[in-house]
C-alpha cells in the first residue's frame, strides 16, 4: 500500500529502487524468498528525518542501508529452529542466515560512507538490542502472554528506526515523534498479522498466542480492534506536528489505514 498523497511519491520510489538495487543477487533470489521492503517504516522514517530538515539527499544515505539491514533482520528472522534431517532444508535454512548476513554486509558498507560516527553506534547499539529481544522470545515465549509478546516484538520492530531520534529531534519533540513512530509500526505489525491469517497464509505468531486464549473471530476482531485505537491515539501526536506537509502525509497515512481495516468486518 501506498500512503502518500502525491508530495513524496518521487523521493519515495526512488530509495526504494535504490534498496531493490542493493538488494539484487541473482544467487540469493534463486534460493531464498527475500522479505518485501518494509513501506510504513522507509515512509515514517523518511518523514522525520524531512520533518527535522535532513536534506533529501542524506535521508536517501541513511534509509537506504536502514532497510536493507532491515530485510537482512527479516531474513534472519525466516531461519527455522527445526532440526532438520532433510538435505535440502538444511541448505535452505543455511542460505537464508547468509542472506541475511549478505545484506547486514551491504548496510555495513554504505553506512560507512556517511562517517557519521554517531549514528552508526546508535544503529550498532539497536541491532544487538534487537537480537537480545528476539533471543527472549525464543526463549521465552511459552510463557509470555499475547500483550507481553507483542510489546517484545514492536521493540524488535522499532529499535532500528528510534535509532535517528535523539540523533535529529529535539527535544521537546522527541517523545512525540517516538510515538508516532513507534504506534505505525506497532499498527504495520497487527495490520500484518490479521490479514496474512484472513488470506489464508500461515498463521503468525502474534496471532497464534491469541488463539491460545480466543476464538479465531475473537482474535481478529481484536487485533482490528488495537489497531484502530492506536490509530487513534497516533492522530492526536499528528495534530501537533507543526510542517503542514509533514502533518497531510501523516494523516495520510492513518486514514489509509483506517479505510483497509474498517473494510474488513472480524468478530
Amino acid at each position: 500500500m501506498n500512503f502518500f498523497k502525491s508530495q513524496f511519491h518521487g523521493e519515495i520510489s526512488d530509495i526504494i529502487h535504490e534498496i531493490k538495487k542493493q538488494a539484487e543477487n541473482e544467487f540469493v533470489q534463486q534460493y531464498v524468498d527475500i522479505p518485501p521492503v518494509p513501506l510504513v517504516r522507509l515512509q515514517v522514517l523518511f518523514l522525520f528525518l524531512l520533518d527535522s530538515n535532513v536534506t533529501v539527499e542524506n535521508i536517501r544515505k541513511y534509509v537506504v542501508p536502514t532497510l536493507l539491514v532491515q530485510i537482512g533482520l527479516d531474513c534472519h528472522e525466516k531461519v527455522s529452529l527445526t532440526a532438520y534431517r532433510d538435505l535440502n532444508q538444511i541448505r535452505s535454512r543455511q542460505l537464508a542466515v547468509l542472506a541475511g548476513d549478505f545484506y547486514s554486509s551491504k548496510y555495513y558498507y554504505l553506512l560507512s560512507q556517511i562517517e557519521d560516527i554517531a549514528l552508526v553506534r546508535s544503529l550498532a547499539d539497536s541491532i544487538l538490542t534487537i537480537n537480545e529481544v528476539k533471543t527472549e522470545v525464543y526463549t521465552s515465549l511459552p510463557k509470555l502472554s499475547a500483550d507481553q509478546l507483542l510489546a517484545l516484538l514492536n521493540t524488535i520492530d522499532s529499535e532500528l528506526y528510534l535509532s535517528f531520534l535523539s540523533r535529529y529531534v529535539k527535544e521537546e519533540e522527541l517523545k512525540r515523534w517516538k510515538n508516532i513512530m513507534v504506534k505505525f509500526i506497532r499498527v504495520e505489525r497487527l495490520t500484518d498479522e490479521l490479514f496474512s491469517f484472513r488470506w489464508g497464509q500461515i498463521v503468525k505468531i502474534q496471532l497464534s498466542k491469541l488463539l491460545e486464549e480466543r476464538t479465531i473471530q475473537e482474535a481478529c476482531a481484536w487485533l482490528q480492534g488495537q489497531a484502530l485505537e492506536l490509530l487513534d491515539q497516533i492522530a492526536v501526536d499528528v495534530d501537533r506536528v507543526e510542517r503542514t506537509l509533514i502533518k497531510e502525509e501523516l494523516q495520510n497515512m492513518v486514514d489509509a489505514f483506517r479505510q483497509q481495516l474498517n473494510s474488513q468486518v472480524f468478530g
